[in-house]
């Protein structure tokens, strides 16, 4: 009837042992029902089975003796004015053998309306019955719980009855009033009920942490419930997998619950496993001939999802469309609410593909647009899902070039709703958001805020992306050390190692990305092109292969953000070919309308460095001197050290140029004031390669300066220092 499986825990061994139904729980529980059928309480008897009937029914999962104890409170019995907990504690006392355990399971049936006739002493049973004030109805909770006990009982060979036996005997030994008979010795603890959320996650700890060396049982059903709710947090909250229930998913073996067949999913899923694929067509088997298909539609989302991951989109779509159905039969309103969530985002990634966007028209919601306005008409009697149709309207703005203000203001709306609907929690989702919101407008000192909020929050979902975010924020500021403290990124090692000019540690990092296919490639693909121009300037091949990311952003409707790096590093390479071209000049220009359109500061300030550049080098140093200094001081409000710093650095070459032309001295004493700068900002990121050229530009304005030779001596021996590391790197 059950697996044996020893898996290692420590250094001791652990044993796990699934049955059917019957559990020491079960068995102690049954017996306090029998203490009311004898009609023996003195008081408050609804009152205590209305306590029991939920654990009676199956919906809570099976409590320690102490709390099952705790239960009954200070009720006494009426013939020897005893506690009704000193009567059970006896009746489970008096177990103590195989005969014991038998006649106490098989006499069940003695109150039981009517009785199992292949009952050995069925004479006697009647003859009990006859004695028993309340008989147990064949349409009561307890008929049903009393007939499982029996029959799960009966259906069990020896062996599991000595180790039914056995672990009943170490259930009972952990309780400090069964080892305490005589003294009225109470736990301070209250019971938690089973259906508390944490109760899901410490069942299997306790039961794990006290499995060294003892059998103990596990009820199948309690198992399932366990598995099912741990399986959906991750889906929905984003939880990470506790680890002793993924042990548990891998060691127990032979007649398993169907829900581990689905957590086997996720977890071979997330490693990349090929069998995972095998173990979601178990779980899909019996979800679909189950006769309680509640957890259908997360055999269907979790096809869907899988679908997607090899690019079948139009099955992925449908099978998503399908979980939907299933969702909305079964009212889950939290699986409906991620799952139609999920099917946004897929859409919103994909518009291009007219395929998949013709067969979801030929569907229930039309477009992606009806989809989001679906979601939003949902608003006002599910405030789950007006949370998330903010949410989704905000990023859709977002990668849409929309109005930041409008983000925020969704943003704002569905925070809102969210706090009043659980003012203790903080949404992740939320707080990612909202940096990323004022990381586009330039704002640096509030982008940190929500961040720190969220890695501050008592919350058991994953933080790693918000550490990642904050990471590379931390590393625009020039606060290297804490941002390889605070995440191990390797796009945040690449973006250090090209910041050093460290070719072989560069290469070596580009060469990880490459071997794995599943990590993220946007920023990545950004880094390596732009590291190709630093290394070997303008090349066709290059420009080509920017033109196709381009183009690939756009055939995805990805974020236009990244569109728009890519667009200004494309200006970057014609401006190495061409830089005194109308070209040159027509291309920034360009550059300039579109991030002005899309709202992101930070990308509007370097298309406006990329036009003081051309103005540059093309002669027209008063216009450069004008846009830069107009662009300065919101470049500073960014806190982005690289962009200051580069501000400056163009400041500089402005005013150098046009002293050339104008031999106004002051000019120079500007620049210098200028070069100062950017080379403070550049050191702060670590930024070699600009570090160095900034020291021989000092060197030579020492000279057009016609300062002492001490001073143009100093500026030299700093310019050589600089080239020398460069000859040691190399």
């Amino acid at each position: 009837m059950h697996q044996d499986v020893q898996p290692k825990h420590d250094t001791q061994a652990m044993e796990y042992s699934l049955v059917g139904f019957l559990t020491p729980f079960k068995i102690a529980l049954a017996g306090l029902v029998m203490v009311y059928l004898d009609g023996d309480i003195a008081t408050d008897r609804m009152s205590l089975m209305l306590k029991l009937l939920p654990y009676v029914q199956g919906n809570h999962l099976d409590l320690t003796l102490d709390q099952l104890l705790e239960l009954t409170g200070d009720t006494r019995t009426i013939s020897t004015g005893e506690t009704v907990q000193e009567v059970l504690l006896r009746r489970l006392q008096s177990i103590n053998s195989l005969d014991a355990l038998a006649m106490y399971i098989l006499y069940l049936d003695r109150y039981l309306d009517e009785p199992n006739e292949a009952h050995p002493d069925i004479e006697d049973v009647h003859e009990h019955r006859a004695q028993i004030p309340r008989l147990i109805k064949r349409d009561s909770f307890f008929f049903s719980f009393f007939r499982k006990c029996f029959l799960s009982f009966d259906c069990m060979e020896f062996d599991e009855i000595s180790r039914e036996f056995e672990a009943l005997q170490t259930w009972l030994s952990r309780s400090r009033q069964f080892q305490k008979l005589d003294q009225n010795s109470f736990l301070e603890d209250v019971a938690v009920e089973g259906d508390d959320s944490s109760a899901f996650s410490s069942y299997i700890h306790n039961f794990v942490e006290k499995s060294h060396n003892s059998p103990n049982l596990m009820a199948y059903s309690d198992v399932d419930q366990v598995v099912q709710q741990h399986t959906k947090d991750i889906r929905e909250k984003k939880k990470t997998l506790d680890p002793q229930i993924a042990s548990l998913a891998t060691s127990i073996e032979g007649q398993v619950p169907p829900s581990l067949h689905h957590m086997e999913y996720v977890i071979r899923h997330e490693a990349r496993d090929s069998k995972a694929l095998d173990y979601l067509h178990q779980y899909f088997d019996y979800t679909m001939h189950s006769d309680n298909r509640s957890m259908f539609h997360y055999a269907l989302f979790s096809l869907a999802t899988f679908h997607a991951d090899f690019d079948c989109n139009i099955e992925a779509c449908r099978a998503a469309e399908e979980a939907i159905n299933m969702a909305r039969e079964s009212n889950d309103h939290a699986g409906l609410a991620y799952i139609l969530s999920w099917l946004y985002s897929f859409l919103e990634n994909r518009p291009r593909d007219k395929k998949l966007t013709q067969a979801f028209q030929d569907e229930q919601f039309g477009t992606q647009e009806q989809l989001l306005n679906f979601i939003k008409r949902r608003c006002s009697s599910n405030p789950t899902l007006y949370v998330l149709g903010q949410f989704s309207e905000t990023k859709h703005i977002m990668a849409t070039s929309g109005s930041l203000s409008q983000a925020l203001e969704s943003l704002f709306r569905g925070t809102f709703v969210q706090l009043h609907q659980d003012p203790q929690t903080i949404s992740v989702d939320q707080c990612l958001l909202q940096s990323v919101i004022h990381s586009r407008m330039g704002i640096g000192a509030l982008a940190m805020v929500p961040l720190d909020m969220a890695l501050e929050s008592d919350t058991d979902v994953p933080l790693t992306t918000v550490r990642n975010l904050k990471a590379s924020l931390l590393l625009d500021r020039g606060r290297v050390c804490e941002a390889t403290e605070l995440s191990t990124d390797p796009i945040i090692q690449l973006r250090v190692a090209i910041n050093h000019d460290d070719s072989v540690q560069v290469e070596r990092l580009l060469a990880r990305f490459e071997s794995n296919l599943v990590y993220p490639q946007l920023e990545y693909r950004y880094l390596k092109l732009s590291w190709a121009r630093t290394q070997k300037g303008f090349s066709s091949a290059l420009v080509d292969e920017i033109q196709e990311q381009i183009e690939w952003i756009e055939s995805r409707g990805l974020d236009v953000y990244w569109k728009l790096r890519f667009v200004l590093l494309y200006t970057e390479c014609m401006i190495d070919q061409q830089p005194h071209s109308s070209r040159a000049l027509s291309l920034t220009f360009k550059c300039v309308q579109q991030t002005e359109a899309s709202g992101i500061t930070v990308l509007l300030l370097e298309a406006i460095q990329l036009l003081a550049k051309v103005l540059i080098g093309s002669g027209n140093y008063t216009d450069a001197i004008s846009v830069l200094d107009a662009s300065m001081p919101k470049c500073c409000e960014t806190e982005n050290a690289e962009l200051i710093g580069r501000g400056y650095s163009l400041l500089a070459d402005a005013a150098i140029g046009y002293y050339r032309v104008s031999e106004i001295s002051d000019l120079l004493n500007s620049a210098n004031r200028y070069l100062h700068s950017a080379l403070q900002w550049y050191s702060k990121v670590e930024k070699k390669r600009e570090s160095r050229d900034l020291s021989a530009k000092l060197y030579h304005l020492a000279k057009l300066r016609k300062v002492d030779e001490a001073t143009l001596h100093a500026y030299e021996k700093r310019a050589l220092r600089e080239r020398e590391k460069e000859w040691e790197r190399e």
